[in-house]
Protein backbone atom coordinates (compact mmCIF):
# COMPACT_ATOMS: atom_id res chain seq x y z
CA UNK A 1 0.00 0.00 0.00
CA UNK A 2 3.03 2.48 0.59
CA UNK A 3 3.93 2.03 -3.05
CA UNK A 4 0.29 3.25 -4.22
CA UNK A 5 0.27 5.76 -1.75
CA UNK A 6 3.86 7.45 -3.14
CA UNK A 7 2.47 6.93 -6.46
CA UNK A 8 -0.68 8.98 -5.87
CA UNK A 9 1.78 11.61 -4.20
CA UNK A 10 4.53 11.73 -6.77
CA UNK A 11 1.47 11.48 -9.60
CA UNK A 12 -0.33 14.67 -8.59
CA UNK A 13 -0.36 17.22 -11.51
CA UNK A 14 -0.97 20.39 -9.84
CA UNK A 15 -2.18 21.93 -13.31
CA UNK A 16 -4.81 19.25 -13.40
CA UNK A 17 -6.00 20.33 -10.25
CA UNK A 18 -6.19 23.96 -10.53
CA UNK A 19 -3.03 24.93 -8.72
CA UNK A 20 -0.30 26.96 -10.83
CA UNK A 21 -2.61 27.47 -13.62
CA UNK A 22 -2.95 30.65 -15.55
CA UNK A 23 -6.37 31.41 -14.31
CA UNK A 24 -5.22 30.63 -10.32
CA UNK A 25 -3.65 34.02 -8.64
CA UNK A 26 0.14 33.18 -7.84
CA UNK A 27 1.16 34.38 -4.72
CA UNK A 28 4.64 33.30 -3.29
CA UNK A 29 3.59 32.14 0.50
CA UNK A 30 5.55 30.19 2.74
CA UNK A 31 4.32 27.25 4.53
CA UNK A 32 5.44 24.99 7.82
CA UNK A 33 4.40 21.32 6.83
CA UNK A 34 4.87 18.88 9.85
CA UNK A 35 5.83 15.12 9.05
CA UNK A 36 4.47 13.39 12.12
CA UNK A 37 5.04 10.30 13.35
CA UNK A 38 4.79 7.89 10.81
CA UNK A 39 5.20 9.86 8.06
CA UNK A 40 8.89 9.72 7.58
CA UNK A 41 8.76 7.26 4.49
CA UNK A 42 7.14 9.72 1.94
CA UNK A 43 9.30 12.34 2.85
CA UNK A 44 11.00 11.74 -0.85
CA UNK A 45 7.68 11.79 -1.95
CA UNK A 46 6.80 15.16 -0.74
CA UNK A 47 10.51 16.23 -2.00
CA UNK A 48 8.77 15.18 -5.45
CA UNK A 49 5.41 16.19 -5.04
CA UNK A 50 6.53 19.92 -4.46
CA UNK A 51 8.76 19.71 -7.33
CA UNK A 52 6.95 19.11 -9.42
CA UNK A 53 4.66 22.11 -8.16
CA UNK A 54 7.00 24.68 -8.21
CA UNK A 55 7.50 24.64 -4.24
CA UNK A 56 11.07 24.76 -2.91
CA UNK A 57 11.76 23.41 0.53
CA UNK A 58 13.57 25.99 2.12
CA UNK A 59 14.24 24.55 5.96
CA UNK A 60 14.02 20.97 7.43
CA UNK A 61 14.04 20.57 10.83
CA UNK A 62 13.57 17.47 13.30
CA UNK A 63 12.35 17.80 16.75
CA UNK A 64 10.75 15.78 19.28
CA UNK A 65 7.18 17.28 20.29
CA UNK A 66 6.33 16.91 23.79
CA UNK A 67 3.74 17.80 26.12
CA UNK A 68 4.86 21.13 26.00
CA UNK A 69 5.20 21.65 22.62
CA UNK A 70 2.20 19.75 21.54
CA UNK A 71 -0.09 22.47 24.12
CA UNK A 72 2.15 24.97 22.72
CA UNK A 73 1.61 23.70 18.29
CA UNK A 74 -2.13 23.05 19.43
CA UNK A 75 -3.37 25.21 21.61
CA UNK A 76 -6.43 23.97 21.10
CA UNK A 77 -6.19 20.61 22.37
CA UNK A 78 -4.17 21.95 25.71
CA UNK A 79 -7.21 21.60 27.91
CA UNK A 80 -9.09 19.01 26.12
CA UNK A 81 -8.90 15.89 28.30
CA UNK A 82 -9.68 13.68 24.93
CA UNK A 83 -7.46 14.98 22.69
CA UNK A 84 -4.36 15.73 24.79
CA UNK A 85 -3.85 12.21 25.93
CA UNK A 86 -4.22 11.00 22.37
CA UNK A 87 -1.59 13.55 20.85
CA UNK A 88 0.95 12.77 23.87
CA UNK A 89 0.68 8.96 22.97
CA UNK A 90 0.85 9.86 19.37
CA UNK A 91 3.88 12.06 18.97
CA UNK A 92 5.53 9.74 21.88
CA UNK A 93 5.89 7.28 19.07
CA UNK A 94 9.16 9.47 16.96
CA UNK A 95 10.29 12.61 15.87
CA UNK A 96 8.15 15.16 13.86
CA UNK A 97 9.67 16.46 10.17
CA UNK A 98 9.32 19.75 9.88
CA UNK A 99 9.91 21.73 6.75
CA UNK A 100 9.61 25.40 5.88
CA UNK A 101 8.56 25.16 2.09
CA UNK A 102 7.73 27.88 -0.47
CA UNK A 103 6.19 29.03 -3.59
CA UNK A 104 3.25 29.68 -5.53
CA UNK A 105 0.18 28.92 -3.53
CA UNK A 106 2.14 26.91 -1.32
CA UNK A 107 -0.44 26.55 1.38
CA UNK A 108 -3.59 25.64 -0.88
CA UNK A 109 -1.23 23.12 -2.82
CA UNK A 110 0.00 21.18 -0.06
CA UNK A 111 -3.63 21.53 2.09
CA UNK A 112 -5.00 19.72 -1.00
CA UNK A 113 -1.94 16.91 -0.64
CA UNK A 114 -3.09 17.07 2.58
CA UNK A 115 -6.38 16.22 2.08
CA UNK A 116 -5.97 13.60 -0.98
CA UNK A 117 -3.45 11.49 1.33
CA UNK A 118 -5.48 12.02 4.01
CA UNK A 119 -8.10 10.48 2.19
CA UNK A 120 -5.91 7.72 0.74
CA UNK A 121 -5.37 6.45 4.05
CA UNK A 122 -9.00 7.09 5.61
CA UNK A 123 -6.91 8.18 8.59
CA UNK A 124 -8.18 10.98 11.00
CA UNK A 125 -6.61 13.29 13.96
CA UNK A 126 -4.17 12.84 15.68
CA UNK A 127 -3.09 9.84 12.92
CA UNK A 128 -3.35 11.84 9.77
CA UNK A 129 -0.07 12.25 9.45
CA UNK A 130 0.62 16.08 7.93
CA UNK A 131 -0.11 19.11 9.00
CA UNK A 132 -0.12 22.34 6.99
CA UNK A 133 -0.47 25.99 8.07
CA UNK A 134 -3.75 27.02 7.00
CA UNK A 135 -2.70 30.98 6.32
CA UNK A 136 0.51 33.19 6.54
CA UNK A 137 -0.49 34.05 9.91
CA UNK A 138 -0.39 30.67 11.04
CA UNK A 139 2.93 29.72 9.13
CA UNK A 140 4.62 33.32 11.20
CA UNK A 141 3.45 31.43 14.46
CA UNK A 142 4.18 27.59 13.62
CA UNK A 143 7.40 28.79 12.03
CA UNK A 144 9.33 29.94 15.26
CA UNK A 145 7.88 27.26 17.05
CA UNK A 146 9.62 24.26 14.99
CA UNK A 147 12.62 26.32 14.86
CA UNK A 148 12.42 28.37 11.69
CA UNK A 149 13.05 31.97 12.03
CA UNK A 150 12.29 35.12 9.53
CA UNK A 151 16.24 35.73 8.48
CA UNK A 152 17.74 31.97 7.82
CA UNK A 153 16.64 28.60 7.63
CA UNK A 154 18.17 25.17 8.24
CA UNK A 155 19.21 23.64 5.28
CA UNK A 156 17.54 21.12 3.45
Amino acid sequence: MVHNIRMEITGYNPIEDGQNSPEVENTIQQVVMLLKPGAAQFEEGIYDYCDKSGLTIIGRNQLKFDEDKIKEFYPKASNDDYWLPLMKDYFAKDEVVALMIEGPNAISTLNNLKKRFRGIMNLKMPEDRFHVSDSQEETARERKLVGFNDDSESGV
